[in-house]
Order: structure tokens, then C-alpha cells, then sequence
């Protein structure tokens, strides 16, 4: 009978045991229901793995189930931009690597795709990637409205060949004072400015569990979306991210999981259930 004791015993406790074991050392997750798990941030949807051979995915014309997704996202996003002023919406990220500036840019295009006049601004002055994403003019961009006073808003937007309506303003050259650029009053004039001539503006801000600046553009922004990767953000960021919300560093947050594995489900619309990406 003790034998047969000890045997249930360890029958009930090992799997839990291993259950605990398997959490602790587990350092990332991979899909919505582990992110939704440790997260207090409202979720807006995820986007899978980008298995197309350019990172302007979101184009006129376009049906694949990766598409469909960026549209559910900005769905979700006109939710929150429910005042006739609400124009502004940073994108960030905690590390490098995560893919805002992907998201960003289809996010843009996205809003594009319905008529608006879209302003993508690249506020990650310290390592921009629009340029090389959307092969356009490194220079000049808005290091140089920022830095320059005789450099006009017109001067430095680039149109997006690709996307009706949509306007793209570059990092540009990498300047010795980020953080004094980001905090002086021409930030301030090209925000006036983008809100008289667009009708939603996307930035793509800097990761901001390594620098400071993304929380400098926030008194200009209306929504944060802050992306995740799967197998690749750490667990720890996510309590990162829960405390800027719940300090308020950054207005209106939602998030985002990238790179997901598509699945076999129908739960964001009819003809993408299949994974089957169509152009």
C-alpha cells in the first residue's frame, strides 16, 4: 500500500513538477495565447512569417493571408483612433529585431489602400531602414528637417511608387545627437505640419528598452503599437512593456505579435483559412 501511495504521488506531482520546470526555463513564446498569457496590453492581432520576397507586402491588388491580417490590425487600430485629431500612431518595439519598421511600413500602405493620404515618418534616427526597405533616397530625410531650418517637409518626403497616397519620410544620415534633435522645437513644427497635410501618420520610432526616444515623440502620437516577435522577444520584455502601460509612458497601447506560423484556422476572415498566399 505505501508503495502504491508513493507511486500516485509521484504520478500527480511529476507532471506538475515538469509543467513548472518547462515555464521556468521557457525564455520566449510563439503564439497568441502564450503572449495573452503574461501580457496586459490589449492585443490587436498578429502577422505571420513574411514568406514573400519583399517587405512592402500590403499592396493594391493583394489577397494573400498575410494581407488580411495587416488589414484586421488596422481595423483594430481605427478603433482607437476615434477623434477627428487622432492621426498619430508610433510604432515600437523593445529590441532591434522584432520588425516595427515591416509593420510600420504595411501598416501605412494599409491605411493608403483606403484613400487616405498616409505620412510614413522614420523617427528611428539611429539606425533607419525605410531607405533600404522601400529602395529609396538615404538622403535627405528627417535628420535634416530636424537639424536644418531652411529644409522644408516637401523637400524631404519621398512618394511610395508602389501605394497610392502614401508619402515616405526617411531617417536620413545618422546625426552625433539623436536624443537633442528628437527633444528640440522642430519636432514639434514637423508634427504640426504632417497633421495639416496627411490623414494618418505612422512612426516608426526606436526600440525602447535601449533608448529613450520613442518615449520623447509620445506627447505627439494618439496610439502606440508595440510589436513582438514569436520565438524571439523574451518573456521579461513583455513585463517590460506591462510597466510602460501601466506608468503610462506611452499613450494608448496595443500589441502586435510578428512572425507567427500560420495554422490551419479561418479566424480572421473568409479565403485565408487555407494559408495558401495568392498575389
Amino acid at each position: 500500500m505505501i508503495t502504491l501511495a508513493m507511486a500516485l504521488m509521484a504520478g500527480l506531482i511529476l507532471p506538475l513538477l515538469l509543467v513548472y520546470l518547462k515555464d521556468l526555463f521557457t525564455t520566449k513564446f510563439s503564439n497568441q495565447e502564450e503572449l495573452e498569457e503574461i501580457s496586459q496590453v490589449p492585443f490587436i492581432g498578429h502577422i505571420h512569417h513574411n514568406r514573400h520576397n519583399t517587405q512592402l507586402v500590403v499592396k493594391e491588388g493583394k489577397t494573400s493571408a498575410i494581407v488580411e491580417l495587416f488589414r484586421y490590425v488596422r481595423n483594430n487600430l481605427q478603433f482607437l483612433l476615434n477623434k477627428e485629431d487622432d492621426k498619430v500612431i508610433l510604432v515600437t518595439s523593445s529590441v532591434s529585431g522584432e520588425g516595427k519598421s515591416f509593420i510600420s511600413t504595411n501598416i501605412a500602405s494599409s491605411f493608403a489602400l483606403l484613400g487616405k493620404r498616409v505620412a510614413l515618418v522614420g523617427m528611428d534616427i539611429r539606425s533607419p531602414k525605410l531607405a533600404t526597405m522601400l529602395n529609396l533616397e538615404e538622403v535627405p530625410g528627417v535628420t535634416s528637417y530636424l537639424s536644418r531650418s531652411d529644409v522644408t517637409l516637401d523637400q524631404i518626403a519621398q512618394p511610395c511608387a508602389e501605394v497610392k497616397g502614401l508619402d515616405v519620410f526617411v531617417g536620413g544620415a545618422i546625426p552625433p545627437n539623436p536624443s537633442e534633435l528628437l527633444l528640440g522645437d522642430r519636432v514639434k513644427d514637423m508634427f504640426r505640419d504632417l497633421r495639416e497635410q496627411y490623414d494618418v501618420i505612422i512612426v516608426d520610432s526606436a526600440p525602447v528598452a535601449q533608448v529613450s526616444d520613442s518615449f520623447a515623440l509620445d506627447k505627439y502620437s494618439n496610439a502606440t503599437v508595440y510589436v513582438t516577435r514569436a520565438n524571439y522577444t523574451r518573456r521579461n520584455l513583455i513585463k517590460f512593456m506591462n510597466r510602460i502601460a501601466a506608468n503610462k509612458q506611452l499613450k494608448n497601447m496595443c500589441v502586435v505579435l510578428n512572425d507567427t506560423k500560420p495554422s490551419n484556422d479561418n479566424t480572421y476572415g473568409y479565403g485565408i483559412g487555407n494559408n495558401k498566399d495568392k498575389d
